[in-house]
């Protein structure tokens, strides 16, 4: 299977990358920067974005052909771009692939992705979550409560 992997320079893209391509399915890796990294392990090929700017259809036509899921791991923790990065972006990838055919996504979404919880980025989660579930595609969320691994944050 061919999959678009949004966020594939963090540390759960990463993992997510090396155990997709493990399993024998073509990663198309989505990184803001290359900046620090050599390469996505098990990645077929790179593709540098700026999220936060990403926000039309267009942005997304060109990486969409032949993509068969998204995976989509991309998140901030803090800063003016998260609702960018969690809902924005996220609205126009979502339309952009049930344009393009694609018809999977999973979310890596956040356990505070709550109504009751007030922060910023539980709420954009939260958003993103929503904007996934009316896009049409077959979804799937995930909200991990702890991630934990050598080079994991904190």
């Amino acid at each position: 299977m061919r999959i678009l992997l949004l966020g594939a320079g963090g540390f759960i893209g990463r993992h997510i990358a090396a155990e997709l391509a493990a399993h024998g399915h073509e990663v198309i890796a989505v990184l803001r920067t290359r900046a620090g990294l050599d390469t996505v392990p098990g990645a077929a090929r790179v593709i540098t974005m700026n999220l936060a700017a990403a926000t039309h259809e267009a942005d997304w036509a060109p990486h969409l052909t032949g993509i068969e899921a998204i995976v989509n791991a991309a998140g901030l923790l803090r800063g003016r771009a998260m609702d960018a990065v969690h809902a924005e972006m996220p609205r126009a990838l979502y339309a952009a692939a049930l344009r393009a055919g694609v018809r999977r996504a999973v979310l890596i979404s956040a356990i505070s992705a709550r109504p009751d919880i007030a922060t910023d980025y539980a709420q954009s989660k939260l958003a993103g979550e929503a904007i996934l579930r009316a896009s049409g595609l077959d979804w799937t969320i995930l909200r991990p409560s702890l991630v934990h691994g050598d080079g994991s944050y904190g």
